[in-house]
């Protein structure tokens, strides 16, 4: 739930936007500070010189991206090789690798929606987006992640 609302005006969101990149994967100020009790749903992700994205499902959200400039390489889709969920928490299972994914590259102006319980990867030479988190009414089970054989 977002507890208090929040306003950032469009100076501030260029102002960001107009640094030079910073290598790996980061969200961007303002809305990183905001946004640090997760109560607000919503970032700008930069990634630089990221090319290690690690293969994820999300079970209790979906991601809504869109391309603010430069290009993103995602996977989407597909089978989760070798499947995990790190200890404590399992709305979040991560993978080695992705096979039989789709490749989809965002660019600015693009948007690409991922439901949960949908297998994805992204990586970046250099791009940036925003990325909206959509709760799900009902939560992926484990069993219907494609890929998914172990147990907790």
């Amino acid at each position: 739930m977002i507890k208090n609302w929040q306003f950032i005006e469009a100076k501030n969101i260029q102002e960001s936007l107009g640094k030079l990149p910073a290598d790996g994967k980061h969200q961007l100020e303002p809305l990183s500070s905001i946004s640090k009790d997760k109560s607000v749903p919503y970032n700008i992700l930069e990634d630089h010189n990221f090319l290690d994205g690690q293969p994820e499902v999300h079970r209790h959200e979906g991601d809504l991206w869109g391309g603010i400039e430069g290009e993103i390489k995602f996977i989407v889709g597909g089978e989760m090789v070798e499947p995990y969920a790190k200890e404590g928490n399992d709305m979040e299972i991560k993978a080695k690798k992705i096979q039989n994914g789709t490749e989809v590259i965002l660019k600015a102006g693009d948007v690409l929606f991922i439901p949960a319980g949908v297998p994805h990867a992204h990586t970046a030479v250099h791009g940036r987006a925003f990325i909206i988190k959509i709760p799900e009414r009902e939560i992926v089970y484990l069993d219907e992640i494609p890929g998914w054989k172990g147990k907790l």
